[in-house]
C-alpha cells in the first residue's frame, strides 16, 4: 500500500530529522517587518515526495492564512502603481526585486484566505495573477478571482507563455522586462484558454467548457453577465438566449455548492469533534475528509475503503476547491502529512468511527449533490463503485 512505502522515508527526514533538513531558508516578516517564521524550500533530496516548500507550523505570531509574503517590501510600491502582482512562490518574490518589480506578493503557495484578501484591498482594487503556468496555478488563479468579487477587486491575467513554468522563470530568460508583460481582463483570459474547447465540435466537451466558464461569470455583476454572453455567443456560435436559460441553471447550482464562506482559516487548522457543528456544511467536508486521510496515513484504514478512498478523492475534488490543486491522493496527503499526523492523534479510528466519516461525505454530501454538478461519466462510474458495495 502507498503508506507503507511513503511513511518510513518521510517520517526518517520529519521526525529523526529536522523538518526543515536539506532547504534554503526564508525568512517570513509581519506587517512591521519583524521576522515571525520561516519558509523551507527544498534542496536536492533522495526523497522525493517532500514538499516543494514547508512553512513554519502555525503559532499565536505565525499564521500563514493572515499574511503575505514580501509585504512589508511591496505595500509602499502597490500603493504607489495602483496595482499588486501576485505570484506563487517566494522564490518569484525575490526574482522579481532582482528584476526591480518591487509590487509583488507571494500567497505562499495555492491557498489564500479572507484575511489576506482583506488586507490586499487596505491598498489596492486592482490585482494583476501571476500564477504558475500549471493545473495548480490555474486552479488557484479561478480560486482568486472568485474570491476577490466580493470585496469588489479589479483582477487581470499577466500571461506568462506557454514554455516558461512561472514568472520566475519567465524573467530569468532574459527576454522580457517589465514593460512587456501582457495584461488581460480574467475573463477574457478564461476565454483565451478555453478557446479549443469551447469551439468544440464534440458537444459534450463544448457543453462542459461552456458550464465551467458561466460557473465563473456567475459570480460578477449582472453588466459583466451581459457583457460575457454575448462574447460567449460569437465566439460558440450559440444563441445567446440558449446561453441565458444555461446560464440561470447554472445559478441555482453555484450558489448552494460553491458559494460558501471561501474562509477556511485555515483547514490546516482542522477543528476538533466538537467544534464541527458550527462549521459550514463544506468546512465539516474537509475537516471529515482530513480525518478519513489520516486514518489513511496511519494504515488503519480498514480493508474494504482502502481501494475506494483514491475514487473518493477524485469525487471530492469535483465539489472542492480546496483539493483541486493536487493530481493525486498521493500529492495531497505529501503537502499535508504533518496536519494529517497531528489529526490522527486526537481522532477515534475503529471501525465505527470509519464507517460513520465514510457515510457523512458519500451519502451525506455526495449523494445529495452530486446530479447538481457536471460530473464526467468516469467520474459517475467511480460514484457507482463506491455506492456498490455500501
Amino acid at each position: 500500500m502507498f503508506w507503507q512505502k511513503f511513511l518510513p522515508n518521510y517520517f526518517m527526514t520529519s521526525i529523526l530529522l529536522d523538518k526543515f533538513v536539506d532547504r534554503l531558508m526564508i525568512p517570513v516578516t509581519d506587517k512591521q517587518g519583524s521576522t515571525i517564521g520561516y519558509t523551507g524550500r527544498v534542496l536536492n533530496s533522495i526523497n522525493p515526495n517532500r514538499p516543494k516548500y514547508l512553512n513554519t507550523s502555525d503559532t499565536k505570531w505565525f499564521q500563514k492564512g493572515k499574511i503575505w509574503f514580501g509585504w512589508q517590501e511591496a505595500v509602499k510600491f502597490i500603493r504607489q502603481q495602483k496595482y499588486a502582482i501576485l505570484v506563487e512562490g517566494n522564490m518569484d518574490v525575490i526574482t522579481c526585486h532582482q528584476y526591480n518589480i518591487e509590487n509583488v506578493l507571494a500567497s505562499q503557495g495555492t491557498s489564500f484566505t479572507k484575511d489576506q484578501i482583506k488586507l490586499l484591498k487596505t491598498v489596492t482594487d486592482t490585482v494583476y495573477i501571476a500564477f504558475d503556468n500549471d493545473k495548480a496555478g490555474t486552479i488557484s488563479s479561478d480560486k482568486m478571482f472568485i474570491a476577490v468579487q466580493e470585496f469588489n477587486i479589479e483582477i487581470k491575467k499577466l500571461l506568462i507563455p506557454s514554455e516558461f513554468k512561472d514568472l520566475d522563470e519567465y524573467l530569468k530568460s532574459d527576454k522580457i522586462s517589465i514593460k512587456d508583460f501582457e495584461i488581460i481582463n480574467y475573463l477574457d483570459y478564461i476565454l483565451l484558454r478555453e478557446i479549443k474547447n469551447l469551439t468544440s465540435n464534440n458537444s459534450e466537451t463544448q457543453r462542459e467548457s461552456i458550464a465551467n466558464f458561466l460557473k465563473m461569470l456567475s459570480y460578477t455583476n449582472s453588466i459583466t453577465v451581459s457583457q460575457y454572453l454575448n462574447k460567449l455567443s460569437e465566439l460558440t456560435k450559440l444563441n445567446k438566449t440558449a446561453l441565458e436559460q444555461f446560464q440561470q441553471e447554472i445559478n441555482r447550482i453555484v450558489p448552494s455548492i460553491f458559494k460558501d464562506d471561501l474562509d477556511k482559516s485555515n483547514t490546516n487548522n482542522s477543528p476538533n469533534l466538537n467544534q464541527t457543528k458550527s462549521l459550514t456544511e463544506l468546512q465539516r467536508v474537509l475537516v471529515t475528509w482530513e480525518r478519513l486521510c489520516a486514518i489513511y496515513v496511519a494504515g488503519k484504514l480498514s480493508n474494504e475503503y482502502q481501494s475506494k478512498i483514491y475514487w473518493l478523492f477524485l469525487l471530492l475534488k469535483s465539489f472542492l476547491i480546496e483539493l483541486e490543486g493536487f493530481k493525486t491522493l498521493e500529492e495531497y496527503i505529501s503537502e499535508k502529512l504533518d496536519i494529517l499526523t497531528l489529526v490522527f492523534e486526537n481522532i477515534e479510528f475503529d471501525k465505527q468511527s470509519q464507517t460513520r466519516l465514510w457515510t457523512y461525505l458519500t451519502f451525506g454530501f455526495i449523494e445529495q449533490n452530486w446530479t447538481r454538478i457536471l460530473l464526467s461519466p468516469e467520474l459517475k462510474n467511480y460514484y457507482n463503485q463506491i455506492k456498490k458495495n455500501n
